[in-house]
């Protein structure tokens, strides 16, 4: 029992110096704070301070309480639970670097749906079960466009002329051309 008041006691103290390096306090506090850590050198015997990186600074020192066998250590340092991991914030927010374009040129002044061959657009999907079908045309920068019957597309005059249910046709200079959806 005293063991386990003694451990308490020791977290207690280690808590409160960990917080009283991080935060300016005032003079009694301090001086309360200078009592318990007199205290506290009385009980180092079972206390383990390890770095946790090879700097010498002591705000980078984890204290890991030795714990009898059988007996479970509750002094562990948890992350902020109301703030996402790193590797999460990363993942959201990274942005894929724009595909390379082999020797092309990319005129800002032709449309976007009118820069490539058609055969370079990629059709993702249909939106079928309306009055007038529309089909959604990836590009070579990774744009999505939303096309419908008699509009242009590619830069051979092409022209949607037949929207159905998993492809598309497009006709350039009287060849047809299907694209269909990738599965």
């Amino acid at each position: 029992m005293k063991a386990q008041l003694s451990a308490f006691i020791l977290t207690t103290v280690l808590i409160v110096s960990v917080f009283a390096q991080n935060q300016p306090q005032s003079p009694t506090v301090d001086s309360k704070l200078d009592s318990k850590l007199d205290s506290k050198e009385k009980l180092t015997d079972n206390l383990d301070l390890t770095p946790t990186s090879t700097q010498s600074n002591s705000t980078n020192t984890k204290a890991a309480i030795k714990t009898a066998p059988g007996q479970k250590n509750t002094n562990t340092f948890k992350r902020d639970p109301f703030r996402l991991p790193k590797y999460l914030i990363d993942k959201i927010t990274y942005k894929p670097p724009p595909p390379i374009i082999e020797n092309q040129v990319i005129d800002d002044r032709v449309e976007p749906i009118m820069r490539w061959p058609a055969k370079e657009y990629l059709l993702v999907g249909i939106i079928w079960e309306v009055q007038s079908p529309k089909a959604l045309i990836k590009d070579l920068q990774g744009r999505v466009h939303v096309v419908k019957l008699r509009d242009r597309l590619g830069n051979k005059d092409g022209i949607v002329t037949a929207i159905k249910e998993g492809a598309i046709t497009v006709t350039e200079k009287k060849f047809p051309l299907v694209l269909r959806l990738k599965k």
